[in-house]
C-alpha cells in the first residue's frame, strides 16, 4: 500500500511518502514516534526530492487541522515538524482557492532550502486528508512500549 500525500495545483506540487519507523526496535517512546519519508517537490521549474524524518504526531496533528480547514471550520492548516525539514502552511483564501506557502529543507546540509507557494482548490485539499488519513492509520502515534 501506498502511504502518501500529495497536494498539488497551480504552479506546484509536492509529495511525502512515509516509507517506515525510522527505529522499529526502540526503546523510548519519542523514538519509537519517528518515520523515514522521503519529500518529492516541484515549484515552478524547480524540483527535487530528498529524506526527511517526521514524528507520528506531526501527520495526527496535521491532519486534523487539515479535516477543519477542509469542513470550512478554520482557515489555516499548519505542518510543522521537530527537525524543520519541511515546513508547511494552508490558507484559505476569500475565493475558496487554499495558498500553500512554506519551506522545505535539507537536515544534512542545514543552508539547503526551498521557500515556495502555490494555490490549490478545495479538492485538493480532500485528496490531501485522504492521504494522511492512510499515514496515520499505519503509523499511528505509539504512547507506550
Amino acid at each position: 500500500m501506498d502511504f502518501s500525500v500529495t497536494l498539488g495545483g497551480e504552479g506546484g506540487n509536492i509529495r511525502i511518502v512515509v516509507e517506515a519507523r525510522e527505529n522499529p526496535n526502540a526503546e523510548d517512546v519519542s523514538d519509537a514516534n519517528w518515520v523515514s519519508s522521503v519529500v518529492d517537490l516541484t515549484v515552478g521549474p524547480f524540483s527535487g526530492s530528498y529524506a526527511a524524518a517526521f514524528g507520528a504526531g506531526d501527520f495526527v496533528r496535521f491532519a486534523a487541522q487539515v479535516e477543519e480547514l477542509a469542513a470550512g471550520k478554520r482557515t489555516e492548516a499548519i505542518f510543522r515538524t521537530a527537525e524543520e525539514g519541511l515546513d508547511l502552511d494552508l490558507r484559505s483564501t476569500r475565493t475558496g482557492a487554499i495558498t500553500v506557502s512554506g519551506t522545505a529543507r535539507s537536515t544534512e546540509m542545514v543552508s539547503a532550502s526551498l521557500a515556495f507557494k502555490f494555490d490549490v482548490d478545495a479538492t485538493a485539499v480532500d485528496t490531501m486528508f485522504r492521504g494522511l488519513c492512510r499515514i496515520v492509520d499505519a503509523f499511528p502515534v505509539i504512547e507506550r512500549l
